[in-house]
């Protein structure tokens, strides 16, 4: 980590170009998905295309801030933002501050904006275990010094998070958890048994909660309610059906997944 802080002042290219293609790729989709729309609605078909490429620059404008500051400015407020990011996923639990939709507290609305404080905690939970797994080094393959450490701490956030409730975003995080877990150093068999207890919580945890359970079955078979929970699923297929694997171009589709 020192020696990136000294001498490297370039881009991860491996990195980089995928992200700027995916960043292409989604400006045509949006533009693709939503021209008629915009030009119903407000007169010009690249209304939402704007908007978007505008946010594009913007996120390309902070990734060249972010990657001309120093590491280590950043490794001075990791705790903090890990704990600020805790204490918001606290808040969001309390009535009156937390913003219920659908029957689900995750967003905090503050000075006009609302937002999720579980998109928060994701990025400082990644700065969180790059940072401690970086400084751990061999340390990593040690159960209570690698696995262990990293385990609790992130099972703390996925726990206020699934109080919401959000099973979906512990989901994700468990899964690039046990993907850092593995890159980092820890012994696969740790991640073997992470695992073997995982998969039958998140059973349990789709089996207790009826509207989980709901649409675990139409994922399974959508034709049962297909004007209900089914609908997207059912309206993909007949996107593969009309357009293939290629789709039928740029403007002329049908359907969109």
């Amino acid at each position: 980590m020192e020696d990136n802080q000294k001498t490297d002042t370039g881009y991860d290219y491996t990195l980089l170009i995928p992200t700027l293609l995916l960043l292409c790729f989604g400006l045509i989709m949006t533009y693709s998905a939503s021209s008629f729309l915009a030009a119903h609605r407000y007169g010009d078909s690249y209304f939402f295309l704007k908007r978007q490429a505008t946010f594009c620059v913007m996120g390309l404008f902070c990734l060249i801030l972010a990657k001309n500051i120093p590491t280590r400015f950043y490794q001075n407020f990791i705790y903090p933002i890990l704990i600020f990011s805790f204490g918001l996923l606290v808040l969001v639990l309390i009535p009156g501050l937390g913003v219920k939709v659908g029957g689900a507290s995750r967003w905090l609305h503050l000075a006009g904006f609302s937002f999720q404080p579980s998109e928060l905690a994701k990025l400082s939970l990644a700065f969180f275990l790059a940072y401690s797994m970086a400084k751990k080094g061999p340390d990593m393959a040690i159960f209570s010094k690698g696995f262990l450490p990293h385990l609790i701490v992130t099972g703390l956030f996925m726990g206020l998070i699934l109080v919401q409730p959000d099973l979906g975003s512990c989901i994700i995080i468990g899964a690039w958890l046990v993907l850092i877990l593995f890159v980092g150093g820890v012994k696969i068999w740790h991640l073997a048994g992470l695992a073997l207890c995982s998969l039958p919580a998140i059973f349990w945890l789709i089996w207790r909660a009826d509207y989980r359970l709901k649409r675990w079955w139409a994922f399974l078979n959508p034709w049962e309610d297909p004007q209900g929970l089914g609908f997207q699923i059912i309206h993909s297929f007949l996107a593969f059906g009309s357009g293939g694997f290629w789709g039928l171009g740029l403007g002329n589709s049908k359907q969109k997944l």
